[in-house]
């Protein structure tokens, strides 16, 4: 079952892009973590509704009961994906490289590294899967992506 939202629009029901990693990102971006939560839901609901009729506009001035299903629904996924997650015991941090506050978006130049698997790819992906590969990973056998300087800091290397 895909997890979507669906709003109601000039009598037309719009439904979001399926959730994702970048969605999931958005709920656990470090700017969120002291701040208002209620922004991070509206932001990922944004993302999911990207290039669909539903605006920033339409979201901010949507009914309490549509912006609640919105957190609900949002937020179950969300904590689904963590409690998921947590449970995986096959991903590995590699205690020498890994940065004391790296951000959950490092995650993107790891998957280029690895799997040479763009950005824009990644985001679309469901959380559970980019976890679960990421964990499989075996990095002793990975041939790193070379890449020159400029194209690095294209991809945020």
């Amino acid at each position: 079952m895909q997890k979507v939202l669906s709003l109601r629009v000039e009598n037309k029901k719009i439904i979001s892009k399926p959730w994702c990693f970048e969605a999931f990102c958005i709920m656990s971006d470090k700017k969120y973590e002291k701040e208002n939560e209620f922004e991070a839901y509206m932001e990922a609901a944004a993302y999911l509704f990207l290039q669909t009729p539903v605006t920033d506009d339409i979201l901010k001035n949507l009914p309490t009961a549509d912006i609640k299903n919105i957190i609900d629904n949002i937020g179950t996924w969300y904590l689904e994906d963590l409690m998921q997650i947590s449970k995986m015991n096959s991903i590995k941090a590699d205690s020498e490289n890994a940065k004391k506050d790296s951000d959950i978006r490092d995650i993107y130049i790891s998957f280029f590294k690895i799997y040479k698997i763009l950005p824009s790819e990644l985001a679309k992906q469901p959380p559970l899967f980019v976890f679960s590969l990421l964990g499989s990973a075996d990095e002793k056998d990975i041939t790193p992506v070379d890449l020159p300087p400029d194209l690095q800091a294209l991809y945020g290397m």
